[in-house]
């Protein structure tokens, strides 16, 4: 019963963190914040929404909290991630273990202010997100 409960419990906390961020103003110069669009798996051809809170941890360095669907099944997970500057601009790399979904999964990719595009890849699973800032409503 009480594993049942772990996942709820963080898609409840996520919730609560990602309705916070959408209260505060996103700072134009500044990739924290809410972000939401697609995770899509190229190794299974499927896909599903995908929201993502960025905290600055400073320094360079991010913590970035996914919450992805796929059909019925809800997954909160979190991602310390770094950020490099580029000639082309800024890429965040980082890595998360995931457990029973894929062990320890790699993220690289470029991101603004305003969209975030990353490859992810593990021994079993690999793809893409495609994220941008969430529409005000």
């Amino acid at each position: 019963m009480l594993m049942a409960a772990a996942p709820r419990a963080m898609a409840v906390s996520f919730t609560t963190d990602w309705k916070a961020a959408l209260r505060k103003p996103v700072e134009t110069n500044s990739i924290a914040g809410p972000w939401e669009g697609q995770w899509k798996s190229k190794a299974h051809g499927v896909s599903g929404p995908l929201r993502c809170v960025i905290t600055d941890l400073g320094n360079g360095h991010f913590q970035a909290r996914f919450h992805a669907q796929f059909h019925w099944f809800h997954f909160t997970y979190t991602a310390k991630l770094i950020a490099e500057t580029t000639p082309t601009g800024i890429v965040l790399k980082g890595q998360a273990n995931l457990g029973w979904m894929g062990g320890v999964y790699k993220y690289a990719g470029p991101v603004s202010p305003t969209k975030y595009f990353s490859t992810y890849a593990s021994n079993v699973e690999n793809g893409v997100l495609e994220l941008s800032r969430p529409q005000k409503t």
